[in-house]
């Protein structure tokens, strides 16, 4: 390829693209790892391009009067990355073509050099980062919610089969339930999931919510007609009146776990439970009896908000809309997906969606207030799992602050 005049040469003004303000060439090399696949940067390729870059000056890459180059002949380049000389240069063509990431200049007789810039030059790759940028930050958002969507359906997944072994047994007949069976069955497994585009993956959701929702009425019509079944108390069908707080229903469950509000050494609960029971951990029965109703009044301003938009689905807030704002506040909350995962492995997701909500409202606790709720939450797992976890004295010290305006704002 002959040799293009260009401003370094003929002296004309040499106003070249430089990267954004505080952006150096390291920073780029991260941003193309990390976009790789995305705009069809192969891993060997990309290996090439990487080696291309580090043979230029960093200085080059942040000067608009500079251009960064990589003169570096191909039989070199071929040597360093263990490549034949035939396939440098099919990667040179492939970044200067349909890539778009170099620019290709050489001599009549293909040589490089550093006198009139002749080389593979960069302005190109540079002029394309605040795209590049857009396109990461894009992705990103994406890889959130994709893992978002994904730890939904895991939750979905435990409910719709809890729900479906406690309703068949009865009715094994049943039209309505057989053809709820049959599509939770069909239902992709978890490794599948992540191989569906974002979009199959926000419907696949979607249908999950809503078979979980059709068994929740199911439940609730046999509720109805039968009372409660013994191996699980539904929160959702319990008495909502606003003149039932947290605390008495606390007190109904005091027996059975021996303890009491005076024993109570933190008002978050961060603290083991009295002797004499070996464990303040409640039994498994007694946390859903707290109607979501009734912790929705403890929650936080921002977490109201998020329950308010899940409940519009039926008009009344559900357990299932409880863990789904609790997943959504995760990144807002800075709590990272695997302290929740963790959570929710050892209590459920619905008590680990309350220790969201405990872990929000007592960012402004007015004594202690929790600074890291991913720690926080991290922290209430390790005392569930040595039975040291008091999260009913937890919600107690939220509703005293409440009821006695304690509550800092």
């Amino acid at each position: 390829m002959t040799a293009i005049a260009h401003p370094m040469t003929t002296g004309a003004p040499a106003p070249y693209p430089a990267l954004p303000t505080g952006m150096q060439r390291g920073q780029v090399e991260a941003l193309l790892v990390e976009l790789a696949p995305a705009i069809g940067l192969s891993g060997r390729r990309l290996q090439a391009l990487l080696l291309m870059m580090v043979q230029t000056r960093p200085s080059d890459w942040v000067r608009p009067d500079r251009e960064p180059v990589c003169y570096m002949a191909q039989t070199e380049i071929a040597r360093l990355l263990g490549k034949t000389e035939r396939a440098v240069r099919a990667d040179e063509a492939a970044l200067s073509g349909a890539l778009d990431l170099v620019e290709k200049r050489t001599a009549a007789n293909g040589g490089r050099s550093s006198h009139g810039q002749l080389g593979l030059v960069f302005s190109r790759l540079i002029a394309r980062v605040p795209e590049l940028l857009r396109l990461r930050d894009r992705l990103r958002l994406e890889g959130v919610r994709r893992k978002e969507l994904i730890r939904l359906r895991s939750a979905f997944y435990r409910r719709a089969k809890l729900g479906l072994m406690e309703l068949l047994p009865a009715n094994p007949d049943d039209p309505g339930l057989s053809s709820l069976r049959d599509a939770f069955l069909a239902w992709p497994a978890t490794e599948a999931l992540r191989a569906m585009s974002l979009g199959e993956l926000e419907a696949h959701a979607s249908a999950a919510r809503s078979l979980c929702d059709a068994l929740d009425e199911s439940l609730a019509d046999a509720v109805k007609t039968s009372g409660p079944p013994e191996s699980r108390d539904r929160s959702h069908l319990q008495d909502t009146t606003e003149d039932e707080s947290v605390s008495c229903i606390a007190q109904k469950a005091q027996s059975a776990v021996e303890w009491s509000p005076e024993s109570r050494t933190d008002e978050q609960g961060d603290h083991p439970a009295p002797s004499g029971t070996g464990t303040s951990r409640l039994p498994d029965r007694a946390i859903p009896s707290l109607a979501p109703e009734r912790v929705y009044r403890l929650a936080s301003d921002d977490m109201r908000l998020r329950l308010d938009i899940e409940r519009q689905r039926s008009g009344r807030l559900s357990e299932l809309d409880l863990i789904v704002a609790a997943v959504k506040a995760l990144p807002e909350l800075g709590i990272h997906g695997s302290a929740w995962d963790e959570a929710a492995e050892a209590m459920g997701e619905y008590q680990a969606a309350l220790c969201v909500v405990v872990s929000d409202a007592n960012r402004t606790h007015p004594v202690t207030p929790v600074l890291n709720p991913g720690g926080h939450l991290r922290a209430m797992t390790r005392r569930f799992l040595a039975g040291e976890f008091n999260l009913i004295g937890s919600l107690i010290g939220i509703d005293d602050r409440r009821r006695l305006g304690r509550q800092r704002r």
